[in-house]
């Protein structure tokens, strides 16, 4: 801004000087000169052609209107560069403003953020107590961590007991109503001994594996049927079983090892 400043100085004291010293000159001059030339066309009738009318001599310059005419374009030149320079200081000074104003905007907002930390700072006490607070709540945060780790495995644990409580309640289900119908509920087991003379055999499972009290029984060989029986008693570990003599398959014997499943359509 002050390089405008010195220019516009400069371009006032040179107009100053420049009008001084053309007052100066003026009074210099003799008093016709200070009209400007006129061609004179009398005697002439209007609209005769400009060939017949004879201009009047004009005066030469003088010394003095030819420094001053030169004097003159000097200082119109020196007022152009001077007006040039000025436009280009004025742009320029306004081009430095826009960045100040864009600066300063940038510093308000920066300014605003800090304002907004220190706020958040106040509310969060001094850095030196918040410290240890800070430790405190992140060992709270682990100690709650593990404990939900440990309810989570205590859930599952649960959930698991439920599903083997809940199967075992459905075996024990199937297992009553498989006694109430009179109907064997064990996978296998096998012949233990025989009695041919009195046609029954002993098993060896009886109540401990589901046998049950009037069922019927298949005995199995090479998986095929070769008899069946029907449970006359059940003890813990063993039965008694009568053998059907109609369904005993040709000449085929029944043998201990034999093994004895429920009548298929008997187990439920």
């Amino acid at each position: 801004m002050s390089d405008a400043c010195h220019l516009s100085e400069q371009l006032r004291l040179a107009r100053a000087s420049t009008v001084s010293e053309f007052s100066k000159l003026m009074l210099t001059l003799p008093p016709t000169s200070s009209r400007a030339p006129r061609l004179l066309c009398q005697g002439s009738p209007r609209g005769s052609p400009s060939s017949s009318r004879k201009p009047l001599k004009q005066k030469h310059s003088t010394p003095q209107s030819l420094a001053l005419d030169t004097e003159s374009k000097q200082f119109n030149t020196f007022r152009d560069e001077t007006q040039e320079k000025l436009d280009e200081q004025v742009a320029g000074n306004k081009k430095t403003q826009d960045s100040i104003d864009s600066k300063k905007g940038a510093a308000d907002s920066a300014q605003a953020k800090a304002d907004a930390a220190d706020e958040t700072l106040k509310e969060l006490g001094d850095v030196v107590t918040l410290v240890p607070r800070m430790k405190a709540l992140r060992a709270a945060v682990r100690d709650l961590e593990d404990e939900i780790s440990i309810n989570s495995a205590q859930v599952d644990r649960l959930t698991g007991t439920e599903s083997t409580t809940l199967d075992i309640a459905k075996n024990l289900a199937k297992k009553l109503g498989d006694r109430v119908s009179g109907s064997s509920y064990f996978e296998s087991t096998s012949v233990r001994s025989i009695f041919r003379q009195w046609g029954f055999v002993t098993l060896a499972g009886g109540d401990n594996i589901g046998v049950v009290k009037k069922s019927k029984l298949s005995v199995l060989r090479d998986g095929e049927e070769i008899a069946q029986l029907i449970v006359t008693g059940v003890e813990a570990n063993t039965s008694a079983a009568n053998i059907i003599p109609s369904s005993v398959k040709g000449d085929v014997t029944v043998s201990p090892g034999d093994k004895v499943v429920p009548l298929t359509g008997e187990a439920k």
